[in-house]
């Protein structure tokens, strides 16, 4: 763990450069893996591609791999940042309830802006998060309130947005929310692209940038995970109902 000086001030630390560089190519090496593994499947079974695809495993077993890659990379930060989070004390619950409220509200009136426009709001991104609750409720349940927040924070907020923070504050947040929106559909836009699919990706911007603003404020990545993994919990349920 190093720690960063600004202007001879110390900032709370950072997950090591060569983690973050391990992490960065341990990203981009997990979604080449699942498309080109989606791609094989379509070519050699392609009757019953989308069932294989849509299997509860085809996503729980990629996001544990990896989670435990980030689990491991980020452990001493991870440790040391939990004792950041109580030092913050109660003001941290009202950050992360004030952040999760303004998402909420932001990401229903666009859900009605885009219904307005007769744009369908429940895109693939949640059509396979129904599928997998479907198919197998433990497994979806850990994916999406354990596994997904807990590498996607590691990865966006402890990584990506700690890495620009200090150098540039507006880069760090837009890098780091527009990384996130645009992850949660681009293999979505390769395999089945419609014009829809642009507006229904911009859904995921407030919470990405709620997940950073709750980390910028309380300086702690616990905090953000948090948000995220109680975000997604709700977004589950009412995804289901």
């Amino acid at each position: 763990m190093d720690i960063e000086l600004i202007e001879g001030k110390q900032v709370f630390p950072a997950i090591e450069k060569k983690k973050r560089t391990i992490g960065i190519i341990s990203f981009f090496a997990q979604y080449l893996l699942i498309f080109f593994a989606a791609v094989v499947v379509y070519i050699v079974a392609y009757d019953s591609a989308d069932a294989i695809l849509d299997h509860a495993l085809f996503d729980f077993i990629p996001s544990l791999i990896v989670t435990l890659i980030f689990v491991t990379l980020a452990k001493n930060y991870l440790a040391e940042d939990l004792v950041r989070l109580k030092s913050f004390g109660m003001k941290a619950i009202w950050v992360i309830l004030i952040a999760y409220a303004v998402s909420f509200v932001v990401e229903t009136r666009y859900h009605i802006l885009l219904e307005h426009f007769g744009i369908y709001t429940l895109g693939p991104n949640q059509e396979a998060v129904e599928s997998l609750a479907g198919q197998n409720i433990i497994l979806s349940a850990i994916t999406l309130i354990v596994l997904a927040p807990l590498w996607e924070e590691i990865f966006w907020r402890g990584m990506v947005f700690r890495a620009l923070r200090n150098r540039n504050r507006v880069l760090a947040y837009a890098v780091s929310s527009l990384g996130f929106t645009l992850m949660h559909t681009w293999l979505f836009m390769l395999f089945e692209f419609s014009s829809d699919l642009l507006p229904l990706t911009l859904i995921y911007l407030p919470s990405g940038l709620a997940f950073c603003w709750v980390f910028d404020k309380t300086k702690s990545l616990w905090a953000a995970i948090i948000l995220h993994s109680m975000m997604n919990a709700v977004a589950a349920i009412l995804i289901s109902l």
